[in-house]
């Protein structure tokens, strides 16, 4: 995707810009597929269902979420299999939530029954784990809705490697069931589960289509998967500074550009409440900004690219987080950006 400015001044090409790449599927054709907020900041989800599968004990969070133990999860499981497994420590993992995990050697379903229908949230937390049951290196299993394929044949082959698949449904019932099915010989696993309500304005009904040109409507009839959500120019953000319990990546290891271009960082305290859109973005998003203007460059009408690896074999919800950090009203000036894909 590239962007471009033209007939800027240097001053006006300083903007704040994030980037969310979705994957997208239909139903119901099952295709394989700092410092915390504010409390009057944050959004206040419906459903708010949090497990740290195997857990024997309450973790702490530093973003301040509860989540359930295994034991306190139980009325929401169904499984013939008993199997816990934990460690005290791994390599390089920070959060409790993967030191503990639940194993299926056979078809397992966890049913959610949801207060509220519409969008929500699902995250999957996994890390394979020392386990005296199972290698669940090799484990290979699917995971599914009743709508949805939301992994097929998933597995993870490296045990210091802390997996998080979000995927993002809109729920039609006021139930939810995510099933479990392990590959034969094989086992399936999870080491936390996060079912959460998201905001109705999430994602809107249409859109504009890049190929072919044109509007495209029914997006509430999809369910999304999360490929890439960047900070442009900024640092990485955890669901502690997320009104919305998301975590964004820094932009570096995608971001192709010639000759250099400026970043810089404002504090969150220089943006009022105003031009945030508190619901769906946090503050610190806004406060970084890309100068996207290079001093060694005769010609203002240049391209900045991030290059983002994807699967050719679906398609994708590109959105675009514009907010002007610099600029104020009384100066007069022309800006104008031209997004490509």
């Amino acid at each position: 995707m590239r962007l471009r400015s033209a007939g800027m001044e240097p001053w006006l090409g300083s903007i704040a810009f994030l980037l969310a790449l979705f994957m997208f599927f239909a139903a119901p054709r099952k295709i394989s597929a700092q410092a915390p907020p504010s409390t009057s900041s944050r959004y206040t989800p419906a459903d708010n269902i949090l497990i740290d599968c195997g857990a024997t004990a309450t973790p702490t969070m530093p973003d301040g979420r509860v989540f359930k133990t295994d034991a306190q999860s139980s009325p929401f499981l169904s499984a013939t299999d008993q199997i816990l497994a934990s460690v005290p420590s791994a390599p390089g993992v920070s959060s409790p939530l993967y030191l503990s995990a639940r194993i299926f050697h056979e078809a397992a379903t966890y049913a959610f029954q949801l207060s509220r229908p519409g969008w929500h949230w699902i995250r999957l937390h996994f890390l394979p784990i020392s386990s005296h049951d199972f290698d669940l290196t090799t484990a290979v299993f699917s995971v599914t809705t009743d709508d949805y394929v939301l992994l097929h044949s998933f597995n993870i082959d490296n045990s210091s490697k802390c997996v998080l698949k979000e995927f993002l449904i809109n729920a039609t019932k006021d139930r939810l069931s995510l099933h479990f099915s392990p590959m034969r010989n094989s086992a399936a696993f999870i080491n936390a589960i996060e079912v959460v309500s998201a905001p109705d304005v999430v994602i809107p009904d249409t859109a504009t289509s890049l190929f072919p040109i044109g509007e495209a409507g029914g997006l509430s009839y999809y369910a999304y998967h999360t490929v890439y959500r960047l900070n442009i120019g900024g640092s990485a953000i955890t669901s502690t500074n997320d009104t919305l319990g998301r975590n964004w990546s820094p932009d570096r290891t995608t971001f192709s550009h010639n000759p250099p271009l400026s970043r810089s960082l404002l504090s969150p305290r220089s943006i009022t409440t105003q031009m945030v859109a508190r619901r769906l973005l946090p503050r610190h998003l806004s406060t970084h900004r890309l100068c996207i203007w290079p001093t060694r460059v005769g010609d203002p009408n240049f391209n900045v690219t991030w290059q983002l690896d994807v699967d050719s074999a679906f398609g994708y919800l590109v959105r675009l987080h514009f907010c002007d950090i610099i600029i104020s009203p009384l100066m007069i000036c022309t800006s104008m950006f031209t997004s490509t894909a």
